[in-house]
């Protein structure tokens, strides 16, 4: 059904291909995999003490610097187990965020370069050309950017927006991912845990004022929080399904 989904949309567009954005997409490799025709994979790492930051900001996320921490190293661990098996069978780019606010023709090209697909300076002003991108960008106070240009200033805004607390949990957790692609600690020669002893009592100190419901999401539109609603619901009614056999499914099929 999702790959009928994607098929119908690219078709609706009148596109020769579809471009997912998914968080942990190295979760369903297997079906993108097997609904695809030669697919392409393009991962795209940003600094996790932004992007923590970013979580913490936006109304629409639940948690904050400890909950986005983890999901970054979540995903950043999996692409990275995902990798090796997958590079022999399709082409895999890597793009930085950062880098790509610096020079984004040049990045641009080189991943199109790794991913086998002709650079187009279309894709540099997508605000203008992407018609799904200026619908999407009113639909969700997480996608309300999209249909602006890249912002070039739109990095280490953690520096004046996390706590020092907050950037020594970062790096702590995810300091050897961040050496892995490039990112830098910012608190060399400091106490490593911040204003606290271990690890354990910093994440317990933020952990109080890690939000769960914050009170800027009562200001998002009432169809919006509907949606975010209903798929929240829905997500937990699916995750708490006993998972079917695959062999019992293809029983069924014949």
């Amino acid at each position: 059904m999702i790959a009928a989904l994607y098929d119908a949309e690219t078709k609706m567009s009148k596109k020769r291909s579809a471009f997912i954005k998914e968080h942990s997409a190295f979760r369903y490799l297997h079906m993108l995999f097997g609904q695809s025709v030669s697919p392409r994979i393009l991962f795209m790492v940003r600094d996790p003490r932004d992007m923590a930051l970013s979580w913490k900001q936006g109304p629409a996320m639940r948690g904050g610097v400890l909950r986005a921490t983890d999901r970054w190293v979540y995903d950043q661990a999996g692409y990275l187990e995902a990798l090796p098996p997958i590079m022999a069978r399709m082409p895999v780019g890597f793009l930085r965020y950062e880098d790509l606010l610096i020079s984004p023709e040049a990045e641009c090209t080189r991943v199109c370069g790794e991913l086998q697909i002709p650079f187009d300076p279309a894709m540099i002003e997508f605000q203008t050309h992407s018609k799904s991108a200026k619908a999407n960008a009113k639909r969700s106070a997480m996608w309300s950017n999209i249909d602006k240009p890249l912002i070039a200033d739109n990095s280490q805004k953690f520096l004046k927006g996390l706590s020092n607390d907050e950037i020594a949990y970062v790096e702590a957790v995810a300091g050897p991912l961040m050496k892995t692609f490039g990112y830098e600690p910012v608190r060399k020669g400091q106490a490593p845990f911040g204003s606290c002893e271990t690890l354990d009592e910093l994440r317990a100190k933020l952990a109080q004022s890690e939000p769960h419901e914050k009170p800027a999401y009562q200001t998002l539109p009432s169809e919006e929080r509907a949606r975010l609603e209903a798929w929240s619901s829905l997500y937990k009614r699916m995750s708490s399904l006993t998972p079917v056999p695959v062999e019992k499914l293809r029983t069924a099929n014949q």
